[in-house]
Protein backbone atom coordinates (compact mmCIF):
# COMPACT_ATOMS: atom_id res chain seq x y z
CA UNK A 1 0.00 0.00 0.00
CA UNK A 2 2.98 2.41 1.05
CA UNK A 3 4.55 1.67 -2.56
CA UNK A 4 1.25 2.04 -4.66
CA UNK A 5 -0.13 5.74 -3.06
CA UNK A 6 3.75 6.90 -2.86
CA UNK A 7 4.79 5.86 -7.08
CA UNK A 8 0.75 6.65 -7.85
CA UNK A 9 -0.02 9.85 -6.46
CA UNK A 10 2.99 11.26 -4.33
CA UNK A 11 1.50 10.86 -1.16
CA UNK A 12 2.48 9.11 2.41
CA UNK A 13 0.80 5.85 4.11
CA UNK A 14 2.50 4.64 7.21
CA UNK A 15 0.60 0.98 6.88
CA UNK A 16 2.96 -0.70 8.99
CA UNK A 17 2.79 1.69 11.81
CA UNK A 18 -0.69 2.98 11.07
CA UNK A 19 -2.79 0.06 10.08
CA UNK A 20 -6.16 1.67 11.27
CA UNK A 21 -5.80 4.31 8.61
CA UNK A 22 -8.71 4.61 7.15
CA UNK A 23 -6.99 3.83 3.64
CA UNK A 24 -5.49 0.67 4.44
CA UNK A 25 -8.68 -0.27 6.43
CA UNK A 26 -11.22 0.19 3.25
CA UNK A 27 -8.55 -0.97 0.91
CA UNK A 28 -8.71 -4.79 3.20
CA UNK A 29 -12.28 -4.49 3.51
CA UNK A 30 -12.59 -4.48 -0.09
CA UNK A 31 -10.33 -7.86 -0.72
CA UNK A 32 -11.42 -9.72 2.37
CA UNK A 33 -12.42 -12.80 3.45
CA UNK A 34 -15.68 -12.84 1.99
CA UNK A 35 -17.54 -13.35 -1.23
CA UNK A 36 -20.01 -10.88 -1.38
CA UNK A 37 -17.46 -7.71 -0.33
CA UNK A 38 -14.67 -9.21 -2.01
CA UNK A 39 -16.93 -8.90 -5.56
CA UNK A 40 -16.76 -5.44 -4.73
CA UNK A 41 -12.89 -5.21 -6.14
CA UNK A 42 -13.31 -7.66 -8.24
CA UNK A 43 -16.11 -4.90 -10.15
CA UNK A 44 -13.37 -2.12 -10.58
CA UNK A 45 -11.38 -4.45 -12.70
CA UNK A 46 -14.17 -6.41 -14.52
CA UNK A 47 -16.94 -4.25 -15.90
CA UNK A 48 -19.29 -7.05 -16.57
CA UNK A 49 -19.22 -8.04 -12.42
CA UNK A 50 -19.78 -4.76 -11.72
CA UNK A 51 -23.43 -4.65 -14.48
CA UNK A 52 -24.66 -8.11 -12.15
CA UNK A 53 -24.09 -6.57 -8.86
CA UNK A 54 -25.78 -3.70 -9.49
CA UNK A 55 -29.10 -6.08 -9.77
CA UNK A 56 -28.44 -7.05 -6.31
CA UNK A 57 -29.66 -4.60 -3.70
CA UNK A 58 -27.24 -5.44 -0.84
CA UNK A 59 -23.76 -5.24 -2.46
CA UNK A 60 -25.30 -2.26 -5.15
CA UNK A 61 -23.76 1.18 -3.42
CA UNK A 62 -19.90 -0.77 -3.31
CA UNK A 63 -20.13 -0.35 0.29
CA UNK A 64 -16.37 0.75 0.91
CA UNK A 65 -15.28 1.59 -2.72
CA UNK A 66 -17.55 4.97 -2.12
CA UNK A 67 -14.41 6.11 0.31
CA UNK A 68 -11.96 5.88 -2.59
CA UNK A 69 -13.81 7.27 -5.09
CA UNK A 70 -14.06 10.35 -2.93
CA UNK A 71 -10.78 9.85 -2.05
CA UNK A 72 -9.38 9.59 -5.87
CA UNK A 73 -11.75 13.16 -6.49
CA UNK A 74 -9.86 14.92 -3.68
CA UNK A 75 -6.16 13.69 -5.34
CA UNK A 76 -7.35 15.35 -8.44
CA UNK A 77 -8.73 17.77 -7.49
CA UNK A 78 -5.57 18.71 -4.50
CA UNK A 79 -3.24 18.49 -7.72
CA UNK A 80 -5.01 20.55 -10.03
CA UNK A 81 -4.45 23.37 -7.43
CA UNK A 82 -0.73 22.69 -7.33
CA UNK A 83 0.20 21.19 -10.42
CA UNK A 84 4.15 22.49 -9.55
CA UNK A 85 4.98 19.79 -7.52
CA UNK A 86 8.25 18.29 -9.20
CA UNK A 87 7.01 14.87 -9.37
CA UNK A 88 6.56 12.62 -12.05
CA UNK A 89 3.98 10.33 -10.69
CA UNK A 90 0.94 8.43 -12.11
CA UNK A 91 -1.19 10.64 -11.52
CA UNK A 92 0.65 13.56 -12.80
CA UNK A 93 1.32 11.44 -16.18
CA UNK A 94 -2.47 11.43 -16.51
CA UNK A 95 -3.24 15.29 -15.67
CA UNK A 96 -0.72 16.10 -18.26
CA UNK A 97 -2.48 13.92 -20.67
CA UNK A 98 -5.54 16.09 -20.67
CA UNK A 99 -6.59 18.51 -22.95
CA UNK A 100 -7.77 21.96 -22.31
CA UNK A 101 -11.83 22.02 -22.34
CA UNK A 102 -11.99 18.52 -22.63
CA UNK A 103 -14.46 18.88 -19.80
CA UNK A 104 -16.92 20.49 -22.17
CA UNK A 105 -17.18 18.16 -25.31
CA UNK A 106 -20.43 16.55 -25.64
CA UNK A 107 -21.01 13.16 -26.83
CA UNK A 108 -21.72 13.84 -30.27
CA UNK A 109 -18.36 15.48 -30.83
CA UNK A 110 -16.44 12.80 -29.35
CA UNK A 111 -17.95 10.14 -31.31
CA UNK A 112 -17.38 12.59 -34.52
CA UNK A 113 -13.87 12.58 -33.75
CA UNK A 114 -11.74 10.36 -35.93
CA UNK A 115 -9.84 8.16 -33.42
CA UNK A 116 -7.32 5.63 -35.23
CA UNK A 117 -4.98 5.21 -33.53
CA UNK A 118 -3.17 6.41 -30.00
CA UNK A 119 -2.15 9.37 -31.35
CA UNK A 120 -5.24 10.94 -32.03
CA UNK A 121 -6.71 9.92 -28.93
CA UNK A 122 -3.73 12.09 -27.26
CA UNK A 123 -4.05 15.13 -29.50
CA UNK A 124 -7.36 15.04 -30.25
CA UNK A 125 -9.47 14.00 -26.85
CA UNK A 126 -7.29 13.06 -23.91
CA UNK A 127 -7.94 11.92 -20.87
CA UNK A 128 -11.28 12.75 -19.04
CA UNK A 129 -11.40 13.53 -14.95
CA UNK A 130 -13.42 10.21 -14.31
CA UNK A 131 -11.03 8.72 -16.66
CA UNK A 132 -7.96 9.49 -14.43
CA UNK A 133 -10.15 8.84 -11.20
CA UNK A 134 -11.37 5.47 -12.84
CA UNK A 135 -7.62 4.78 -13.46
CA UNK A 136 -6.43 6.09 -9.98
CA UNK A 137 -9.11 3.26 -8.75
CA UNK A 138 -7.71 0.58 -10.50
CA UNK A 139 -3.87 1.36 -9.30
CA UNK A 140 -5.10 1.77 -5.78
CA UNK A 141 -7.39 -0.66 -5.04
CA UNK A 142 -5.84 -3.47 -7.64
CA UNK A 143 -2.08 -3.05 -6.87
CA UNK A 144 -1.55 -3.55 -3.20
CA UNK A 145 -3.24 -7.27 -2.17
CA UNK A 146 -2.23 -9.02 -5.56
CA UNK A 147 0.76 -7.93 -5.13
CA UNK A 148 0.97 -8.94 -1.11
CA UNK A 149 -0.83 -12.54 -1.68
CA UNK A 150 1.49 -13.34 -4.84
CA UNK A 151 4.59 -12.88 -2.15
CA UNK A 152 2.60 -14.38 0.48
CA UNK A 153 2.63 -17.61 -2.21
CA UNK A 154 5.91 -17.69 -3.12
CA UNK A 155 7.33 -17.63 0.63
CA UNK A 156 4.89 -20.82 0.74
CA UNK A 157 6.74 -22.20 -2.45
CA UNK A 158 10.45 -21.68 -1.71
CA UNK A 159 9.81 -23.00 2.10
CA UNK A 160 8.15 -26.60 0.78
CA UNK A 161 10.86 -26.57 -2.05
CA UNK A 162 13.70 -25.54 -0.01
CA UNK A 163 16.80 -26.29 -3.16
CA UNK A 164 14.70 -23.48 -4.94
CA UNK A 165 15.52 -21.34 -2.32
CA UNK A 166 19.51 -22.47 -1.93
CA UNK A 167 19.64 -21.91 -5.78
CA UNK A 168 18.05 -18.28 -5.25
CA UNK A 169 20.33 -17.45 -2.82
CA UNK A 170 23.73 -18.22 -4.65
CA UNK A 171 21.95 -16.35 -7.23
CA UNK A 172 21.74 -13.14 -5.38
CA UNK A 173 24.87 -13.58 -4.30
CA UNK A 174 26.63 -14.23 -7.64
CA UNK A 175 24.77 -11.60 -9.56
CA UNK A 176 24.63 -8.95 -6.82
CA UNK A 177 27.05 -9.45 -4.57
CA UNK A 178 26.84 -6.56 -1.87
CA UNK A 179 25.19 -4.21 -4.02
CA UNK A 180 22.16 -2.86 -3.38
CA UNK A 181 19.02 -4.39 -5.06
CA UNK A 182 17.87 -1.48 -7.79
CA UNK A 183 15.75 -1.65 -11.05
CA UNK A 184 18.47 -2.11 -13.14
CA UNK A 185 20.18 -4.83 -11.22
CA UNK A 186 17.26 -6.61 -10.52
CA UNK A 187 16.63 -7.66 -14.53
CA UNK A 188 19.97 -9.74 -14.10
CA UNK A 189 17.91 -12.48 -11.57
CA UNK A 190 16.77 -14.63 -14.57
CA UNK A 191 15.91 -17.74 -11.72
CA UNK A 192 14.13 -15.32 -9.31
CA UNK A 193 12.15 -13.90 -12.64
CA UNK A 194 11.03 -17.80 -13.41
CA UNK A 195 10.12 -18.17 -9.70
CA UNK A 196 7.90 -15.22 -9.66
CA UNK A 197 5.97 -16.24 -12.54
CA UNK A 198 5.79 -20.01 -11.65
CA UNK A 199 4.27 -18.73 -8.09
CA UNK A 200 1.83 -16.57 -10.36
CA UNK A 201 1.09 -20.00 -12.65
CA UNK A 202 0.14 -22.09 -9.70
CA UNK A 203 -1.20 -19.09 -7.68
CA UNK A 204 -2.94 -16.76 -9.93
CA UNK A 205 -4.73 -13.73 -7.79
CA UNK A 206 -6.81 -13.02 -10.53
CA UNK A 207 -9.42 -15.94 -10.93
CA UNK A 208 -10.58 -14.63 -14.12
CA UNK A 209 -10.30 -12.17 -16.71
CA UNK A 210 -13.25 -10.26 -18.71
CA UNK A 211 -13.21 -9.06 -21.97
CA UNK A 212 -17.13 -7.90 -24.22
CA UNK A 213 -17.42 -8.87 -27.47
CA UNK A 214 -17.79 -5.93 -29.57
CA UNK A 215 -19.09 -8.09 -32.87
CA UNK A 216 -21.05 -11.15 -33.46
CA UNK A 217 -18.73 -13.75 -33.74
CA UNK A 218 -18.69 -17.66 -33.89
CA UNK A 219 -15.60 -19.75 -31.97
CA UNK A 220 -15.35 -23.18 -32.09
CA UNK A 221 -19.40 -23.74 -32.71
CA UNK A 222 -20.03 -21.49 -29.67
CA UNK A 223 -22.29 -18.13 -30.76
CA UNK A 224 -21.38 -14.95 -29.03
CA UNK A 225 -23.22 -11.66 -29.49
CA UNK A 226 -22.10 -8.32 -29.86
CA UNK A 227 -21.95 -6.45 -26.26
CA UNK A 228 -21.72 -10.06 -24.36
CA UNK A 229 -19.08 -10.20 -21.28
CA UNK A 230 -16.86 -13.28 -21.56
CA UNK A 231 -14.94 -14.85 -18.66
CA UNK A 232 -12.36 -16.46 -18.60
CA UNK A 233 -10.97 -19.26 -15.85
CA UNK A 234 -7.50 -18.09 -15.24
CA UNK A 235 -6.75 -21.24 -12.67
CA UNK A 236 -8.02 -23.67 -15.18
CA UNK A 237 -5.65 -22.72 -18.35
CA UNK A 238 -2.57 -22.88 -15.33
CA UNK A 239 -3.60 -26.03 -14.80
CA UNK A 240 -4.05 -27.84 -17.79
CA UNK A 241 -1.52 -30.64 -18.64
CA UNK A 242 -1.92 -30.23 -21.81
CA UNK A 243 -0.09 -26.85 -21.99
CA UNK A 244 2.13 -27.65 -18.75
CA UNK A 245 4.12 -30.99 -17.69
CA UNK A 246 2.95 -31.82 -13.87
CA UNK A 247 0.58 -28.37 -13.57
CA UNK A 248 0.22 -29.05 -9.87
CA UNK A 249 3.84 -29.13 -8.84
CA UNK A 250 5.94 -26.08 -8.54
CA UNK A 251 8.71 -25.84 -11.30
CA UNK A 252 10.21 -23.04 -12.27
CA UNK A 253 11.87 -24.44 -14.75
CA UNK A 254 8.74 -24.01 -16.84
CA UNK A 255 9.93 -20.61 -17.69
CA UNK A 256 13.49 -21.09 -18.33
CA UNK A 257 14.25 -19.92 -21.64
CA UNK A 258 13.62 -22.72 -23.86
CA UNK A 259 10.25 -23.55 -22.38
CA UNK A 260 9.16 -20.74 -22.62
CA UNK A 261 9.62 -20.59 -26.45
CA UNK A 262 7.45 -23.78 -26.95
CA UNK A 263 4.35 -22.13 -24.12
CA UNK A 264 0.60 -21.56 -26.21
CA UNK A 265 -0.26 -18.65 -26.42
CA UNK A 266 -3.01 -16.93 -23.50
CA UNK A 267 -2.09 -20.38 -21.40
CA UNK A 268 -0.69 -17.70 -18.78
CA UNK A 269 -2.35 -14.85 -18.04
CA UNK A 270 -2.06 -13.71 -14.41
CA UNK A 271 -1.64 -10.43 -15.66
CA UNK A 272 -4.41 -10.69 -18.61
CA UNK A 273 -3.13 -10.81 -22.60
CA UNK A 274 -3.59 -8.53 -25.54
CA UNK A 275 -3.84 -4.34 -25.50
CA UNK A 276 -5.65 -4.38 -21.81
CA UNK A 277 -3.53 -6.65 -19.84
CA UNK A 278 -2.65 -5.13 -16.42
CA UNK A 279 -1.05 -1.83 -16.83
CA UNK A 280 1.26 -2.26 -13.59
CA UNK A 281 2.75 -5.25 -14.42
CA UNK A 282 6.32 -3.91 -14.34
CA UNK A 283 5.61 -1.96 -11.17
CA UNK A 284 4.34 -5.91 -9.28
CA UNK A 285 7.08 -7.75 -10.78
CA UNK A 286 9.99 -4.43 -9.75
CA UNK A 287 7.98 -4.90 -5.84
CA UNK A 288 8.20 -8.32 -5.78
CA UNK A 289 11.65 -8.38 -7.04
CA UNK A 290 13.41 -6.12 -4.38
CA UNK A 291 11.49 -7.50 -1.53
CA UNK A 292 12.71 -10.82 -2.45
CA UNK A 293 16.08 -10.16 -2.73
CA UNK A 294 15.81 -8.19 0.73
CA UNK A 295 14.05 -11.05 2.02
CA UNK A 296 16.45 -13.88 1.18
CA UNK A 297 19.95 -11.87 1.93
CA UNK A 298 18.96 -11.78 5.74
CA UNK A 299 16.93 -15.02 6.73
CA UNK A 300 16.21 -18.25 5.70
CA UNK A 301 12.47 -20.04 5.54
CA UNK A 302 11.75 -23.01 7.13
CA UNK A 303 8.36 -24.85 7.56
CA UNK A 304 6.93 -24.98 11.45
CA UNK A 305 3.86 -26.72 12.75
CA UNK A 306 1.14 -24.59 10.93
CA UNK A 307 2.59 -24.68 7.76
CA UNK A 308 0.04 -26.51 5.68
CA UNK A 309 0.50 -29.25 3.07
CA UNK A 310 -1.81 -27.92 0.79
CA UNK A 311 -3.29 -24.44 1.02
CA UNK A 312 -6.76 -24.24 1.39
CA UNK A 313 -8.37 -21.45 -0.36
CA UNK A 314 -10.74 -18.82 1.24
CA UNK A 315 -14.16 -18.26 -0.34
CA UNK A 316 -13.43 -14.63 -1.78
CA UNK A 317 -13.20 -13.08 -5.07
CA UNK A 318 -9.44 -13.13 -5.77
CA UNK A 319 -7.11 -16.02 -4.49
CA UNK A 320 -6.53 -15.95 -0.28
CA UNK A 321 -4.83 -18.41 1.43
CA UNK A 322 -7.66 -19.07 3.93
CA UNK A 323 -5.87 -19.64 7.07
CA UNK A 324 -2.95 -17.21 5.97
CA UNK A 325 0.62 -18.63 4.76
CA UNK A 326 2.77 -19.60 8.23
CA UNK A 327 6.38 -20.52 8.16
CA UNK A 328 9.33 -19.79 10.40
CA UNK A 329 11.95 -17.30 9.95
CA UNK A 330 15.38 -17.55 10.81
CA UNK A 331 18.66 -15.05 10.51
CA UNK A 332 21.07 -16.27 8.27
Amino acid sequence: MDVIVSTAFGINVDSQEDPESPVVKNARAIFADNFLKSLQGLAIIFPTIAKILNNFKPVSAFGNMTYFIEFCKELVEERKKDRNTGRKDLLQLMLDAQLEGHGNMDKKTEQELKLENITDWRTKRGLTDLEVIAQCMIFLVAGFETTASTFSFFVYCIVTNPDVQDKLGQEIEEKLGPESANYDNVQKLTYLDMCLKETLRLYPISLALSRECKEDCTIKGIKIPKNTGVFFPVMCLHYDSRYWNEPEKFNPENFCKENKAKQTPFTYLPFGGGPRMCAGVRLAELEFKMAAVQMLRKFRLVPCEKTEEKIEFAKAGVLKAKNGIWIKIEHR
